[in-house]
């Protein structure tokens, strides 16, 4: 069933006197403005900091050391030099991994 463009056909102008507009120039509703932090059930507040207020430092991740020239040497050579299964065994990305190889000088023999 098709229905015709004249029972849609609304004029903008029709459209904005339907709307509640404040009057040009009027300064905006206070329905609009934020309420004050302390205003706010104590629910709400949880979270939020007071303006000017310090943020608590988030806790460090605690992560293995980095491990020796030897141990990553016994590791790669464990897992027949997969960089994906020494990752896995420290626990750190493959990333890591390589620039602990590169800090260490291993792999530039290599050519």
């Amino acid at each position: 069933m098709q229905r015709s463009l004249k029972s849609y056909d609304v004029t903008f102008s029709a459209m904005l006197q339907r709307l509640e507009l404040p009057p040009q120039g009027a300064a905006p509703a206070a329905a609009t403005a934020l309420p004050a932090l302390e205003e706010l059930p104590r629910s709400r507040r949880a979270g939020r900091a007071a303006p000017g207020a310090r943020k608590e430092p988030k806790a460090q991740i605690a992560r293995p050391p980095k491990p020796s020239l030897d141990e990553l040497r016994r590791v790669l050579a464990e897992s027949g030099g997969s960089m994906r299964a020494t990752a896995r065994h420290f626990g750190r990305a493959r990333r890591q991994i390589y620039r602990w190889m590169a800090e260490y000088g291993l792999g530039e023999e290599q050519g």
